[in-house]
């Protein structure tokens, strides 16, 4: 399918913006804002027959939850701007580890 028409373009932007705390970095409540945007725009896209978009995001929208995880475990619930460079991935793998997840999930499974 082609490109969205502008007014759709238009129509998205207030969901792909995302708060940055004083501290300087992205919050608990940042993330769970973000997970909450990329879901809607997943399901949009769904509605729409754009299944790779779809996916992409409802990826994202995991990668943010996780790191909302993270965020709650440090002091402020804020990650500080690239100074704790291992959460600054898209490595979900990584990710669950850095949450405390991967072993939750691996007795789960």
């Amino acid at each position: 399918m082609g490109s969205p028409p502008t007014s759709r373009l238009r129509a998205l932007a207030p969901l792909i913006k995302y708060r940055v705390s004083l501290a300087g970095g992205t919050s608990k409540r940042d993330f769970e804002a973000l997970v909450d945007a990329r879901i809607r725009e997943a399901r949009a896209l769904m509605k729409a027959g754009e299944y790779d978009g779809a996916t992409y995001l409802a990826g994202y929208s995991v990668e943010c939850a996780l790191k909302a995880v993270i965020t709650k475990g440090i002091p402020a619930e804020t990650l500080p701007p690239r100074t704790f460079q291992s959460v600054y991935t898209h490595s979900l793998e990584d990710l669950l580890g850095l949450a405390g997840l991967r072993q939750k999930l691996k007795t789960r499974g």
